[in-house]
């Protein structure tokens, strides 16, 4: 059987660079999930148009205008 090393003792430079890593990886996490609700929201925003437009049709009435998503320029 092998002999087992102990780690290193931790350095505090290690320590602090951990930190601002985990900081920045938490608002760059924060800041995807933002975007995805966002992109959510404008799916069941859509989808609700859509709904209200087929149902204006059936029901013979002048349809509201639907969500169309916006063209990038």
């Amino acid at each position: 059987m092998g002999i087992v090393r102990d780690s290193l003792p931790p350095v505090p430079e290690d320590k602090e660079i951990r930190a601002k890593n985990r900081a920045r990886n938490e608002e760059q996490k924060k800041v995807k999930e933002d975007k995805k609700a966002k992109v959510a929201r404008k799916v069941q925003r859509r989808e609700i148009s859509a709904k209200n437009h087929r149902e204006a049709e059936k029901a013979g009435v002048a349809p509201p205008p639907l969500l169309r998503p916006r063209s990038r320029r």
